[in-house]
């Protein structure tokens, strides 16, 4: 299974997250295909990673993060199923990417943005994603996992009129729910959909208080905060000591 990372431009932390990321699927990741970095390619990768230097295009994350992703489409990059994801995943278990579960955060998106959260942005992004896929009568799942997530190119150039309305919405919609959704309404969609907690850890003062927080997944990912004690650093030491083939 091909696995699409969407890197965005520059790093508050030397790009720790993204080298911790590829030697976390070197290290657990079974039927990994091609690397594909989409976006603004860091010089110490390998040349086992597909580089697509993508210059930005829109101010708004969910703007930017579908334009690479339709790059990487329209262009021939990837095709039929791939997977996308940030550079702030990291796997802590053997996981099988060629069987890879689809995975929802809740069965419906959320219908309202408060004012004064910290996601404000993003809460409205899915506000606004709600009323364009209601618009069009189809799914509202909430595909919003912090985790490596489906889609498919046939999708995205089937549907390209859905994803370029969302480029007219303030916030963007995020590329995996939008294209999550209207995937449901085809013929080749998938069969199972798998409801589970997110995990995205904002603090946490030892390695134990990580993996309490990360439980029985495979799967956790970070906020930057976290960067603002030393038990992360510890954590990647200790789970990803070791270069990997995608890291020169």
């Amino acid at each position: 299974m091909d696995i699409v990372y969407i890197l965005g431009t520059g790093s508050k932390h030397d790009n720790i997250e993204l080298r911790m990321s590829l030697r976390s699927i070197c290290k657990y990741g079974q039927n990994v295909g091609r690397v594909i970095i989409a976006g603004d390619p860091v010089d110490w990768l390998s040349d086992d990673v597909v580089k697509v230097n993508i210059p930005v295009k829109y101010k708004r994350k969910h703007h930017e993060m579908m334009n690479r992703v339709q790059f990487c489409v329209e262009n021939g990059i990837v095709d039929g199923e791939f997977l996308v994801s940030s550079d702030d995943h990291f796997y802590v278990k053997p996981t099988d990417f060629d069987n890879y579960p689809f995975y929802a955060k809740s069965l419906k998106l959320r219908n309202r943005a408060v004012k004064g959260e910290k996601c404000y942005g993003y809460h409205l992004s899915l506000v606004q994603t709600r009323e364009l896929l209601a618009k069009y009568r189809m799914p509202i799942i909430n595909f919003e996992q912090h985790c490596n997530t489906h889609l498919h190119a046939k999708v995205m150039r089937d549907f390209k009129w859905l994803l370029d309305e969302t480029y007219t919405l303030d916030r963007g919609s995020p590329p995996t729910t939008i294209v999550m959704n209207a995937w449901l309404t085809t013929d080749y969609a998938p069969m199972d959909i798998y409801k589970r907690s997110d995990v995205k850890l904002y603090k946490a003062d030892s390695i134990k208080e990580i993996r309490d927080g990360i439980g029985d997944r495979e799967c956790f990912s970070i906020g930057d905060s976290i960067f603002s004690g030393q038990a992360i650093m510890d954590f990647f030491k200790l789970e990803y000591p070791n270069k990997c083939r995608f890291e020169r």
